[in-house]
């Protein structure tokens, strides 16, 4: 006989912490949402023989899922719930009548997100290391950006959504640059900073979704260049012509190992 304990109304963005006393028992929590929500389920605990569920107006939304393999790098698909407005259940169970106790949190994203602005270094503390912080900024159809890591103190991951909850990428490891991304709609975009779940103590974080604009010019052979990469993820692209076949040959004046060049011309890749 399985016992199933009804609690308290869940208040979204909140930490709820509890514990299956005994074996065979279920917590249930119940909630309401006034208008369709994005909301993300956030482990802060990551027993893995704890699972939830979620049912609501359309009927069941997630079905057994692990609290070690809700977030973060725990799961590969996108973790964001798009729900409609009505009455929700969510149900903390035991795998084999396991026993335990747990945490989580469900995340409105839309409210909870925090505003940046693009091009400024964004700073931070996952505090515990195993919550998720969510951002959000705005772009139009076309804009190209570099996520720029910097000075990662874990093992977080990142993952991006676009204006309709697609996920753009991730999850990736935090501290691993995302080259340049063209995205395809207008809108606001977010992005989170989700802890691995089996982190305890703090971890803090850097990051600056950088706007991206590359430069263009003639170049002259024979000629020295000079130029600059203003921000990370910039190109500058050189164009020439040769009017019959030529020996080239690329006088290095600059010595920073960090930056490379290209040429690629009727044959492709030289």
């Amino acid at each position: 006989m399985r016992l199933e304990t009804l609690e308290p109304r869940l208040l979204l963005s909140a930490d709820v912490a509890g514990t299956l006393d005994i074996p065979g028992e279920t917590d249930r929590y119940t909630f309401s949402l006034d208008r369709d929500t994005q909301l993300y389920f956030d482990a802060l605990s990551a027993d893995p023989s704890i699972s939830w569920s979620l049912s609501g107006p359309r009927g069941a939304e997630v079905s057994g899922r692990g609290f070690a393999f809700s977030d973060s790098a725990g799961i590969g698909e996108n973790p964001v719930l798009d729900l409609r407005a009505g009455d929700y259940t969510l149900t903390v169970d035991g795998l084999q009548e396991a026993t335990g106790a747990y945490a989580f949190r469900l995340l409105d994203v839309q409210a909870e997100a925090v505003g940046i602005t693009p091009g400024v270094v964004v700073a931070g503390t996952l505090d515990p290391g195993n919550e998720t912080d969510a951002y959000v900024f705005s772009a139009a159809a076309g804009d190209r950006f570099y996520f720029d890591a910097q000075d990662v103190s874990g093992s977080a991951y990142w993952r991006l959504l676009d204006p309709y909850g697609g996920v753009v990428f991730g999850p990736t490891p935090s501290y691993w640059d995302v080259d340049v991304l063209t995205l395809e709609a207008s809108g606001s975009y977010t992005l989170l900073l989700e802890g691995w779940v089996y982190s305890s103590t703090p971890e803090s974080y850097a990051f600056n979704v950088q706007p991206v604009s590359d430069e263009a010019a003639v170049l002259a052979v024979g000629a020295p260049v000079s130029g600059s990469i203003a921000h990370a993820g910039q190109v500058d692209r050189y164009s020439f012509t040769l009017g019959a076949a030529t020996q080239l040959y690329f006088d290095a004046l600059s010595a920073d190992p960090s930056i490379s060049w290209s040429l690629s011309g009727p044959r492709g890749a030289e």
